[in-house]
């Protein structure tokens, strides 16, 4: 699981999601396929009095590349505009699985 850690602030959004919602975004980070975990943390947002479970995805088996950064502070609507690119996200996935896929094998 995730390192316990309290006080740390992270730019970001909650969103209320249905099952099927859900389901859905485990489909496309690859839960099944073991690139992603589906993990609970407590967060506490602004101006609210308590802290509320939320879910997180965790990047499974996370090569020294990813963890080295740089990272962004914040991913805005404004970042996936000027640096998202659906085409090469799509590859990636695809390279990442094949290669997973590849080691089984061996």
């Amino acid at each position: 699981g995730l390192p316990k850690r309290t006080g740390q602030r992270v730019r970001g959004e909650l969103w209320r999601v249905d099952r099927e919602t859900l389901t859905n975004l485990d489909e496309y980070e690859g839960v099944s396929k073991g690139h992603y975990r589906r993990e609970v943390i407590r967060v506490k947002p602004d101006g609210v009095r308590s802290s509320r479970p939320a879910f997180v995805y965790c990047k499974q088996d996370c090569p020294p590349e990813l963890r080295s950064g740089p990272f962004l502070s914040e991913y805005t609507k404004e970042t996936y505009s000027t640096a998202y690119n659906a085409i090469r996200h799509i590859q990636l996935k695809q390279l990442m699985y094949l290669g997973r896929q590849l080691r089984d094998q061996s």
